[in-house]
Formats: C-alpha cells, structure tokens, sequence
C-alpha cells in the first residue's frame, strides 16, 4: 500500500488487546500519531524549530495537537466499527442473554457517525470565532456549540 495510508486495523486490533483500555488508548494513539507525522513528513514540507516539528510532536507533554488528532481518528473509527459489527453480526443480535444490548446498539448506530460530523463542525466553527478578545478569541470560552445528537448528519 501507498505509504500516506493508514491501516487503522492494524491499531484497532491493538485497542481490543487485553489490559487497561485506557492505558491502550494512550498507547495506539501515540503510535498512531507517530505514523502520521511521518506521512506528513513525506508529503509535505514542514517547520521545524530547534530540531522538532511544532504542534506535531509526538509526545504529549509537548504536542497535545497531534496526540488528540490521532485519539480522534481512533476513537470515531473504533466506534462506527463496534456498533456496526455489532448491528449486523447475527450471534450478538440474536443473543438470548442481552436482548437488550442488540436493540440498543441497532437504535444508537444512526447517531454515531451524526455526532461525529456534527462535532467536527462545531470544533470548526469555535476556531474560527475571533471575538477580538485575547481571552475567548478562538476558543471554547467563546461561546456554546451545542450539537444536535439525531440520526443524520
């Protein structure tokens, strides 16, 4: 495959390795954003000062930009993934433990990749809000950004 592709199998898998799920969630998405700045290293021309790639940086005492990039793409990609296999695969759906659990998961799977969209948009529209105050300008202080949990973006 192309090399400014990303397999996001290959870190899904590594999400549903045992352990903590949230140490795994650090874990993937520092990889993940590893992979991803050096994509962008091959694709573009980037700025470099003292050595690093600012807001690429892959440690995230330094760089949290990155770091919630790639938790984002693994987060909106895990989820879309768990309730549509869970939707469409017959033993979770026919489960006479959890009858429950596959009505749910049927019901809520409209709303998962709406409420993604949806809070994209949003995170756009708060990063182009220039209040003309130091304090709000540009960020979530500015003002509320409600999203619309429904089932169509």
């Amino acid at each position: 495959m192309e090399f400014d592709y990303i397999d996001i199998s290959k870190h899904l898998i590594k999400l549903e390795e045992t352990g903590c799920a949230v140490t795994n969630v650090v874990n993937v998405s520092l990889q993940l954003a590893e992979e991803i700045k050096n994509i962008l290293k091959r694709k573009e021309k980037l700025s470099i000062k003292d050595g690093q790639f600012p807001i690429l940086e892959t440690n995230p005492t330094r760089s949290v930009e990155i770091w919630m990039w790639a938790i984002s793409i693994l987060s909106s990609a895990w989820t879309e993934w768990c309730f549509t296999a869970k939707t469409n695969d017959p033993k979770y759906q026919n489960d006479p433990k959890h009858p429950e659990a596959s009505r749910n998961v049927k019901i809520a799977l409209p709303y998962v990749v709406a409420s993604i969209i949806g809070a994209l948009d949003k995170g756009h529209e708060i990063g182009c809000r220039n209040t003309n105050d130091d304090k709000t300008a540009y960020r979530p202080e500015s003002g509320s950004a409600w999203i619309k949990l429904n089932k169509t973006a």
